[in-house]
Parts: structure tokens; sequence; C-alpha cells
């Protein structure tokens, strides 16, 4: 019985974030009025970030040092 239970709610989470995301992205494809847009991605030309063996940080969690 509770595998079945556990089904049907698993079954409408996912039934309703499937739901919401096409509601969100419905939403986002039309602008009001007053907001600025017709912004487009440009095409990737090359990452900004690189992975730099030398890169120190410090983890605000534990306060230790982390390589990248």
């Amino acid at each position: 019985m509770k595998i079945l239970i556990n089904s049907f709610v698993f079954m409408g989470t996912a039934i309703l974030s499937f739901c919401y995301n096409t509601y969100a992205q419905r939403a986002q494809t039309t602008l009001p009025d007053w907001a600025l847009g017709s912004f487009s991605r440009p095409e990737p030309t090359g990452a900004i970030l690189l992975p730099d063996s030398n890169a120190v940080f410090t983890d605000s969690v534990t306060n230790k040092e982390v390589h990248w």
C-alpha cells in the first residue's frame, strides 16, 4: 500500500513540476510593455574562466584553503 501511495505522490509531483516548467517558459517569452527586450546571447568565443592549478581560495564554511 505504501508503494502505491508513494507512486501517486511521485507521479503527482512530476506532473506538477512539468506543468510549472511549461508555464514558466511561456511566461518568460512574453515581456511587459515597460521591459527592455530583444536581447540575444552571443555565440561563445571561449571560456572567461579557465582552471588554474595555482589558484587557491579560502572556503568560507571550513576556513580551509581550496585549490581550483
